[in-house]
């Protein structure tokens, strides 16, 4: 048990991790915040107001999804390349330390500073683009209305496939994994369409797999075919399937690399 996980050498391998990366993660937490702060502030001057909860959400998404993608690709930039490889391979803790903390900071502690960030910003623009009025309501994560907590699902099946990325390609990863989970977006999308459009016998408007089949007939009725009942939580079943899939896989590259 000790050789897989010992509490105390996983702790000290936090720390060391902590005192090597905090300047280049608080270089980082910089910059994002001054994207978020330049893009809805460019947005409210643009528009002559504050952004309302639905474009809140939207860009709330998009730069968790963007932002978490380029910082996971990048969390096991000490294995890639011989020498750096070596250093980190021959570290005092086992494979599953190594993983958790990358995990860990990854996942979790991201999560919890991109929150923080978005809503000092959001929360910054709001009473600015307000003139001295009632600001614009703040984006509720868990109102039904724009259903930002989608964008977490939504996140574990990007972080898990930019972590396995991260590991199993030696030099640019980020562009290479970036390529490959579009291709292999684009395929399933693709595939997924091909054999609703044979099994419906109508011409499909293109949509992302799992979600709905939507088509028109007759050029003026549109039609949704959509799961219902526990069908309906299909596409969050696979995210999180497809999230732990990639996590799992990330953990045995690194074994891999162990060995």
């Amino acid at each position: 048990m000790h050789n897989l996980f010992s509490l105390p050498r996983f702790s000290r391998l936090f720390q060391k991790h902590t005192a090597e990366h905090w300047k280049s993660y608080l270089m980082g937490t910089g910059v994002l915040a001054g994207a978020l702060l330049l893009v809805l502030g460019f947005l409210s001057y643009m528009n002559g107001g504050a952004p309302n909860t639905r474009a809140q959400s939207a860009f709330f998404g998009m730069f968790m999804l963007g932002a978490g993608f380029l910082f996971t690709s990048h969390v096991f930039a000490d294995f890639s390349g011989k020498a750096r490889a070596i250093a980190a391979l021959s570290l005092p803790a086992s494979h599953l330390e190594k993983y958790v903390v990358a995990w860990l900071y990854s996942f979790l502690f991201f999560l919890l500073v991109y929150i923080g960030i978005f809503y000092a910003v959001d929360s910054l623009v709001l009473t600015l683009a307000a003139h001295g009025e009632q600001p614009r309501p703040m984006l509720n994560l868990f109102a039904q209305e724009e259903k930002a907590y989608y964008a977490f699902l939504l996140f574990a099946a990007v972080h898990g496939i930019a972590l396995w990325g991260g590991l199993f390609f030696e030099k640019l990863a980020f562009i290479k994994t970036a390529v490959s989970f579009f291709a292999l977006l684009m395929l399933v999308s693709i595939l997924n369409y091909s054999l609703l459009q044979s099994l419906l016998g109508v011409d499909l408007r293109f949509n992302l797999p799992f979600l709905s089949a939507d088509f028109i007939e007759n050029e003026h009725s549109y039609y949704r075919i959509a799961p219902t009942g526990l069908q309906q939580y299909l596409p969050e079943l696979v995210l999180l399937v497809l999230s732990a899939l990639f996590w799992l896989a990330a953990y045995a590259r690194l074994r891999e690399k162990q060995l």
